[in-house]
């Protein structure tokens, strides 16, 4: 069952991943005595980018859930119902 926590806790999630990502591939072009090839690269881009959009999915069903509970309102927030 979902709750605005679990929903923080995932986006949390997704910006530790990124950062932590980011600096492994600082480290490996960078730092490590290893220099990686192309195609080590590209394995860690297009690794990150599935995990990404498995993360993303993650999240935005964690969403999804609050909305049809109704504990995140889906109204209210476009232009037109916003002008009063």
């Amino acid at each position: 069952m979902s709750d605005r926590f679990e929903l923080e806790e995932h986006i949390q999630n997704m910006n530790a991943f990124t950062e932590e990502f980011i600096e492994t591939l600082i480290y490996a072009v960078g730092d490590c005595e290893k220099r990686p090839t192309e195609d080590d690269l590209l394995n860690m881009l297009i690794g990150f980018k599935t995990s990404v959009n498995f993360k993303h999915h993650q999240l935005w069903s964690c969403f999804e859930q609050l909305i049809s509970k109704g504990i995140i309102k889906s109204t209210g927030y476009d232009n037109e119902d916003s002008e009063s």
